[in-house]
């Protein structure tokens, strides 16, 4: 539960305070914190392996409660989010948030009038279509093309990030390397160490991607490196069980392994927990988040209890499932996931509901688009 909450709740809080010229990548940096924890985790597993005893595992299972602590403290210098200040009727606060951190502590910087303007717009417009009931706005999300198509992508991001073959490397990594002859402890245990170190140098480089090439761009690359890795990753582990003295090709499984966590990074950790909060108006954001977490959950229960069955049963052949699934996933991205990159949190409504989404002006929107494209050529000439 209580990751659903930080997860329902952190990545909306940093993507509304924010500078909008920082948005896209400190939301994206929020999710690149669980590689970190599983650096400190496989680490420690790795040191405490070789105890005899429930010390083995007591250690690992007590520190983890160590960055909750420090998070839970820290809470108190995190400032209130402006939209949800304004929500409540309390716009001077939001005023000095904006002119504190957004512009130096300049009341008459332009970008805080520019944001405190549209937001106000935006939220006046929600307030008008408010049901005044948990479950009359949760029903919010089937009533209109916009809001259906929102929840059909929070649905399909729920499904590509944890069915996406990255459960082999997340949880069942040990009996993936068992197949290729890796059977040690030690082995095992360093594997998966160094492994994380990738995975986190990786998320912290892909994070600052989504503000230069764009959401839309990550996913479908993420999604080709996968369905490449899961092929190496199929294709050696069935020469391997053919000839399980062909080292070379149990080598190449685990050097797609490795692969696979920046793979997994490039579209699937910061860019969805960035596209996933920025797709849903205010009042959605957080029953949104809240549906994402939910689909995500029911997802990983069908990992949990069926991928053991599977890989017992069906050894290197349950790879085979994934490796087709991977490209419907890649064709259903590209057919239906707007690229977002560019306008402002609320502006992105016009692009799911059209010119009459919160009053906000869709000429403005057009040119802002066309002003990123004339800047992301220009830098492509450069």
């Amino acid at each position: 539960c209580g990751t659903v909450f930080l997860g329902s709740s952190g990545a909306p809080l940093i993507t509304e305070i924010a500078h909008p010229h920082h948005r896209a990548t400190a939301t994206a940096l929020f999710n690149t914190s669980y590689a970190l924890g599983s650096i400190i985790a496989a680490w420690t597993t790795f040191g405490t392996f070789r105890i005899v005893g429930s010390a083995a595992w007591r250690i690992p299972s007590a520190l983890q409660g160590l960055p909750s602590v420090i998070q839970l403290l820290g809470l108190w210098w995190v400032p209130e989010s402006p939209r949800w200040l304004i929500s409540k009727d309390r716009s001077e606060e939001a005023l000095e948030f904006f002119v504190k951190y957004h512009a130096e502590g300049d009341e008459n910087d332009p970008l805080v009038e520019f944001e405190y303007a549209e937001i106000q717009s935006a939220l006046a417009y929600e307030r008008s279509i408010d049901r005044g009931s948990a479950i009359k706005n949760y029903l919010e999300f089937v009533k209109t093309p916009g809001n259906r198509k929102r929840l059909f992508i929070l649905l399909w991001c729920g499904c590509i990030t944890q069915l996406s073959g990255n459960a082999f490397i997340s949880y069942y990594l040990s009996p993936v390397l068992t197949s290729v002859g890796l059977t040690t402890s030690l082995e095992q245990t360093l594997i998966n160490a160094t492994q994380q170190m990738l995975s986190w140098v990786s998320a912290l480089y892909f994070a600052t991607l989504p503000g230069k090439v764009g959401r839309r761009v990550l996913y479908l690359s993420s999604l080709s490196c996968i369905f490449l890795c899961l092929v190496c990753i199929t294709a050696g582990s069935a020469v391997f069980a053919s000839n399980p003295n062909n080292k070379a090709a149990g080598s190449a499984v685990v050097a797609f392994l490795y692969l696979f966590s920046p793979a997994y990074n490039l579209g699937l950790n910061g860019n969805n927990g960035l596209y996933i909060t920025e797709i849903l108006p205010f009042s959605l954001r957080m029953r949104g988040q809240a549906c994402y977490h939910l689909f995500s959950t029911c997802f990983t229960l069908l990992t949990t209890y069926a991928f053991p069955v599977g890989l017992q049963n069906l050894a290197w052949k349950f790879y085979l499932i994934w490796v087709p699934w991977v490209l419907v996933e890649i064709f259903v991205v590209w057919l239906a996931f707007p690229e977002t990159k560019g306008p402002s949190l609320e502006e992105i409504a016009i692009i799911f509901d059209g010119p009459q989404a919160g009053g906000l002006d869709m000429e403005k929107l057009d040119m802002e688009i066309e002003q990123e494209e004339e800047k992301r050529t220009v830098e492509v000439a450069k």
